[in-house]
C-alpha cells in the first residue's frame, strides 16, 4: 500500500462465513472469488473471514493444488473460500480452504448454532481446521 496514492478501485465486501455475502457477483464477464483478505492490502488473511470480491485469474486452482499468486490484488487464483498461501518459503503456495475454528471446538464442546448454516464452517473429510494466526480472537483457520 502507498499512503500517498490518489487512485483506488471500488471492491465489494464479502465474508467467507456469511450465508448472505460469501458469494460474489461477476464483474462484467469476469468471475470473482470471495477472498478473506483486507481491502487495504495489510492482511493477506483476515481474522474474521471478512474480505473482498476479487476478480479471478483465467486459471483457478482446486483445493490442494499449486496456485499462481498469493497476491489477491493480482487476481484470485483459488475459488471462493480459499486462500493461496504457503506455510514455508521453500514450499510452493497452494489453495487452502478456510474454516471457522469456533465451529470445531478443540475442547469437544458444542459449536455455536450459526455453524449449522454457515458456509466454510468446517473442513471436508480427512481434513482438520488448523489455526492460521496466533492472534487472539481470530476464528479463521485452514483445512489441512
Amino acid at each position: 500500500p502507498n499512503d500517498n496514492a490518489v487512485l483506488g478501485v471500488c471492491m465489494k465486501d464479502c465474508n467467507v462465513f456469511s450465508p448472505m455475502s460469501s458469494t460474489c457477483s461477476p464483474i462484467g464477464p469476469t468471475a470473482t472469488s470471495c477472498v478473506p483478505a483486507s481491502a487495504d492490502g495489510q492482511l493477506s488473511v483476515t481474522l474474521t473471514g471478512a474480505g473482498i470480491c476479487a476478480p479471478q485469474q483465467r486459471r483457478i486452482a482446486n483445493a490442494g493444488e499449486t496456485c499462481a499468486t498469493t497476491d489477491t490484488f493480482r487476481g484470485a487464483s483459488c475459488a471462493s473460500g480459499q486462500v493461496c498461501a504457503s506455510f514455508s518459503l521453500s514450499d510452493a503456495p497452494k489453495c487452502m480452504p478456510v474454516c471457522d475454528l469456533s465451529c470445531s471446538p478443540v475442547d469437544g464442546g458444542m459449536p455455536p448454532a450459526r455453524c449449522a448454516a454457515q458456509p466454510h464452517a468446517r473442513c471436508g473429510a480427512g481434513k482438520t481446521c488448523r489455526r492460521s494466526s496466533s492472534t487472539t480472537g481470530s476464528n479463521v483457520g485452514f483445512c489441512l
